[in-house]
Order: C-alpha cells, then structure tokens, then sequence
C-alpha cells in the first residue's frame, strides 16, 4: 500500500514539474467561485420606489401587452439603468423614456411630496442612447447620454408585448374550462410570479429585496372580472374601445415583484367578512358549476386567517383576500400571491386543501410582508410556514405530526424551494 502511494505522489510531481508555466487547480477554485458571488444581483445603483404597471391581457387571443412606469431612486452616479426583462419579452426599444422627477439630491423630499400630489411631474428628459438584452443573466440594459445624479429621482418608462403561456403556468398564463350548458371554451388567464417570472410579465427589478409600492390596472373585455392583489379602486371605459374596461387597483404597501398578481376571467364568486378581519371582506371564485362545492375551503380560508393572525399578533396587511380556483385541465401548482390565492380545484376538495390554504394564508405573513433578501435565504420562511401550518392543522383536527414544533424539519428537506417539498409535508398531515 505504502509502495502504490509513493508511485502516485511521484507521478504526481513529475505531472507538475514536467510543465512549470502551468498551475494546477483544483477542480472548484473557492476564490474564483467567491469572486462571481453578486454576478447575477441586480446592479444597486439604482433601486425601484413604485411602479405603474398597465396590463392589458387579450385572453382570447393569447397575447398581452402593458406599459410601465418606474420610479427609481439613484444611490451612486451611473449611466445605465439594468433591470430584469425576460428573452421572450417583447420591448419596444424605441419608446423607452428616462425623466428625472426631482430636483438634484432631493429624493426623500420629492418623494414624500409625489405621494402627496399622486404625481411624478417632469423636470427634463434623459437621452436614452442605446439598449441590450443580457441573456444569460436575463438583464435588460438602457444606456444612457449623461449619469444620473445620487439622490434624484427618475421615471423610467417601458411599453411592451408578450404571449399568454398555454403550457406551463409561468408568468403570465392562460387555461380553458366548457361551458356545461354552451359546450363552448371559456378563457382565463392569470400570473405566477414565483420564483423569478415576473420579468416574464414585465420589465422589473425583480429580486425579493427590492420592494415597492405598486399602481396596477388591467384592461379586459367588459365580459371579464379582474382580480388582483388590493380591492378595486374605480372602472372606466377604455376610450379607445367601448367593449373594454379600465380596472384600476388601490395602492398596494411596498412588496417584491412575485407578490404582484393578477387574473382575469367569468367566474362567479360569494364574497363574506371573516370573525377577526370586518373592515375588509374574503371572496372564494370559481366556475359557475364549482363555486358550490368550495363552502369548506371559504371556512377553511376564514378560520386560517384569524388563527395567524392570534398567533402572530399582527393584523392582516391587506384590505382584502381572494381565493380563486381554476379547472384542472392544465399542469399548475397553487400560488400565494399577496392577497391572491390561486389553486387548481382537485386541491380545494379534499384533506389536502386544509393544508395548501392554512400554509398559504401563513405566507401572506412569512414572505410577503416579511421577505428574506435572497432566494437561498428562503428555508427560514418555508420553515416557519410549515410550522404554522402545522399548529393550525393540529389544533383543526386535532392530529398530531411527527414533525410537531421542529422548524429545523423544514431545513433537513432535500428540495425545500420545490413543490415536491409541499406536497410532502402535505401527506406527513393526510397520513
């Protein structure tokens, strides 16, 4: 044995004595690895405030387009704004606008004044000279004539298109029911922004650190409800087609870009107030033949509210909470967008939908409101999730989880940001 190891270190000396000028490395080099950290953060010279975003989901056609307005605050001097902007996002390069909306240096104060005024009034306009898409790391990157100035405010405005996703429930999505009395199709789209796939609906600072007030409208044909995360604030007639409507959203309080959610479609739905939440109301939607079926899930959905919000002891942020679920004719995973719970309807039937509302009612808390600064941050929010969810569930049918009151379970899990990971957790309940 020693004879064989003596062999390899001598063959092993003579491969890198043989040839001085070249350096052996290792297979991983930890310094190489380290240097590369931040590459794929979002530059932090400038760093989004809010947004006015304008969707405008043709759900028949399978398409949409929007407009977006982001008011940006600059923190180092820099002649290029980089924001997140998926390959398949269609941006149109030359209606791209950059105003500065605050005087030079006053961004605390002209801030404060704009939400006041609800205005964003234009000083000058930045010269855009040019822009490029890095694909790899799916930046979009406009270029400048001057450098922004620190602690200034600027607008940046983007017009762009994209196509409604019919096979994965990515972005922004589209599915189908039959009607049972017409035999016709009947469209819905909605939005899964999770993890990174709001830059697929539009053009974003899309990290969960970079949180913002969002003004969001939808227009849809005046056959369609709208849903998204705050209560409706008006509706107008869109004056350049009679059949469409303007839906215009309240404020919402600063989130990331994947709690931003939307969905458009001719469900019918009941709206009722829970026990601990009378200033605002809960509304579960459905297609017409399935809204019966869904009296366990708006209990569930009113019970699950009120038991994180004892346990918490803070109040629900939003005005309003939704419940929505769609047919199961396409491959979808439940999504907690903040203030909007979409579900498929086979997970709203049985045992399983106890579990799916109470962790997502959960993580309208632990991920919404409070937000880990990094993807890989995340395990302590699915941790503490599972954990409420699992008080609830104990106390609701009083049934005891071997996982009971261990928050380090959820960090033993092989695949914890997955789905599998859910359903998983899911079954140790059912069991």
């Amino acid at each position: 044995m020693l004879k064989l190891l003596g062999a390899i270190l001598l063959l092993s000396a003579a491969l890198v004595t043989s040839n001085p000028t070249k350096i052996a490395r290792r297979s991983i080099d930890l310094k190489d690895a380290l240097s590369h950290m931040n590459d794929f953060y979002l530059p932090r010279a400038v760093i989004p405030s809010s947004y006015r975003l304008k969707l405008i989901p043709n759900v028949d056609e399978d398409q949409f387009k929007g407009q977006v307005w982001i008011n940006v605050t600059c923190m180092e001097a820099t002649d290029t704004i980089v924001l997140h902007a998926h390959e398949d996002l269609n941006i149109s390069h030359s209606t791209i606008s950059v105003k500065q909306i605050s005087a030079d240096g006053e961004a605390r104060v002209s801030e404060a004044v704009m939400k006041i005024k609800n205005t964003s009034p234009s000083i000058r306009e930045i010269s855009v000279s040019g822009t490029k898409k890095d694909i790899a790391k799916q930046w979009y990157i406009i270029m400048l004539a001057e450098s922004l100035k620190k602690n200034t405010i600027y607008e940046v405005q983007l017009n762009f298109l994209g196509q409604l996703n019919d096979e994965r429930n990515e972005g922004f999505f589209r599915g189908y029911y039959v009607d049972s009395k017409t035999q016709q199709k009947k469209w819905y789209a909605g939005t899964q922004m999770r993890s990174t796939n709001a830059r697929r609906v539009f053009p974003c600072f899309d990290e969960p650190a970079l949180k913002a007030t969002f003004d969001i409208s939808v227009g849809a044909k005046r056959k369609y409800h709208v849903w998204s995360n705050m209560p409706i604030k008006d509706t107008e007639e869109m004056p350049e087609d009679s059949a469409w409507l303007w839906h215009h959203f309240q404020t919402t309080p600063v989130m990331s870009t994947f709690s931003a959610g939307v969905f458009v479609s001719d469900f019918h739905y009941a709206t009722f107030t829970g026990d601990s939440f009378q200033e605002g109301y809960l509304r579960v939607s459905a297609r017409p033949e399935f809204l019966g079926q869904l009296e366990a899930a708006e209990k569930v959905l009113s019970e699950s509210l009120t038991f994180m919000q004892n346990i918490l002891n803070v109040p629900y942020p939003l005005m309003k909470l939704d419940l929505v679920a769609i047919p199961d004719n396409q491959t979808y995973f439940p999504d907690d967008l903040w203030g909007l719970l979409i579900y498929k309807e086979s997970d709203l039937t049985g045992e399983s939908s106890l579990w799916y509302i109470a962790h997502d009612v959960a993580a309208q808390w632990i991920g919404h409101l409070t937000t880990t600064y990094w993807w890989s941050d995340s395990l302590i929010n699915v941790a503490i999730t599972q954990y409420l969810t699992k008080e609830f569930v104990k106390q609701r049918v009083n049934k005891y989880s071997p996982a009971d009151h261990a928050l380090l379970y959820a960090f033993s899990q092989p695949d914890p940001y997955s789905n599998k990971a859910v359903k998983r957790e899911r079954s140790d309940v059912e069991r």
